[in-house]
């Protein structure tokens, strides 16, 4: 076993690690969540409750993203605790 073989074994073992670290950064920042913005005051409730009742979910949790600058995430768990 030459020089040659001890190449590709140290080759192969950077690249192992470099797609190892970039697997597990993205799940690292995946698991974050993010705080909203902003908190939205009674009156702005009062007006995603109500699209809650008329028109439903989606258009309750896509308003509260517009009042407040939530995610998709945040602003569906906090227009699900209004239900």
């Amino acid at each position: 076993m030459g020089d040659g073989y001890s190449l590709w074994v140290v080759i192969a073992v950077a690249l192992v690690a470099f797609v190892l670290g970039r697997a597990t950064a993205g799940a690292d920042r995946a698991k974050t969540p993010e705080a909203p913005p902003h908190v939205p005051d009674a009156s702005a409730l009062d007006q995603v409750r109500g699209l809650l009742r008329d028109d439903g979910k989606i258009a309750a949790i896509k308003r509260y993203r517009e009042l407040t600058g939530a995610g998709l995430a945040d602003a569906k768990r906090a227009v699900e605790t209004l239900e």
